[in-house]
């Protein structure tokens, strides 16, 4: 039998769960702020706060109290890469924009008086630059 000598300490057995331990555990609840149980991280971290979730580890022995952050964010273009060509897009035009109607009518877009906005292809959607003003990816029935 090998004894430790005394100048290699015994590894410590860790009281908290490590982080890839955790991942194999299940999600048991998530709370977004500002419900109850979310009070003391969102005066913590503010209104970096997404969400708390609470987690049971792998064994089943312990809940954990995860928190997540918002730590970064990028502008994103919408339309580009999903934008297909034939499919059809619900466009917002405001009242008053009477050229920007009348490029839509000439390149076959039509209104809709039940949704309130315009539907036009995603190609000219493209080539006037509204890819900002796609309200969802939904295509009109027609």
């Amino acid at each position: 039998m090998k004894r430790a000598s005394p100048a290699e300490p015994a590894p410590k057995p860790s009281s908290t769960p490590q982080p890839n331990a955790l991942r194999n555990g299940a999600v048991t609840r998530t709370l977004w702020p500002p419900a109850a149980g979310t009070k003391r991280w969102q005066q913590l971290y503010g209104d970096a706060l997404l969400c708390v979730r609470h987690r049971r580890d792998a064994a089943g022995l312990r809940r954990v109290v995860t928190v997540e952050l918002v730590v970064g964010a990028v502008a994103h273009r919408r339309g580009q890469p999903g934008l297909q060509d034939r499919a059809r897009y619900p466009v917002k035009v405001a009242a008053g924009e009477r050229d920007l109607k009348a490029a839509l009518k000439l390149r076959q877009a039509w209104w809709d008086p039940e949704s309130g906005c315009w539907y036009a292809y995603g190609r000219t959607i493209r080539q006037l630059g509204l890819e900002d003003r796609i309200l969802m990816r939904a295509v009109a029935r027609r």
